[in-house]
């Protein structure tokens, strides 16, 4: 018997729910915000622990925008590398991206299926 038949399929599909054994904290915090883009600081993580874990997620997917200011940042980066002439160097730009963004979500999902297609 395989180590995945042993999974419960409708617990492991079934929302967190805080519980005396398993309370939402910031270590689950830390996890939720790893999972989802690269990580928090400590007010991220204390904001995060005083909301209902689905509340967090949903927090999570609506500030999911990119501000106006970043992009036009990011983009006049990447424009200016390619005027330069190695397209190679874009790469730094996509790193700026990576680790300034507001918006990790985003870019974590991007970096994901980047080289799925």
């Amino acid at each position: 018997m395989n180590r995945l038949s042993q999974v419960d399929v409708d617990w492991a599909w079934s929302p967190f729910e805080p519980s005396d054994r398993r309370p939402w904290n910031r270590r689950l915090a830390a996890h939720l915000y790893r999972r989802a883009g690269f990580a928090a600081n400590s007010r991220q993580l204390d904001e995060a622990v005083k909301l209902e874990p689905a509340e967090a997620v949903k927090k999570l997917v609506a500030e999911n925008v990119e501000p106006d200011q970043f992009r036009a940042s990011a983009d006049a980066l990447a424009r200016t590398i390619l005027a330069g002439g190695d397209p190679e160097r874009l790469s730094a730009a996509w790193v700026y991206r990576l680790l300034y963004t507001p918006n990790q979500l985003l870019e974590k999902t991007t970096l994901f299926w980047h080289g799925h297609f």
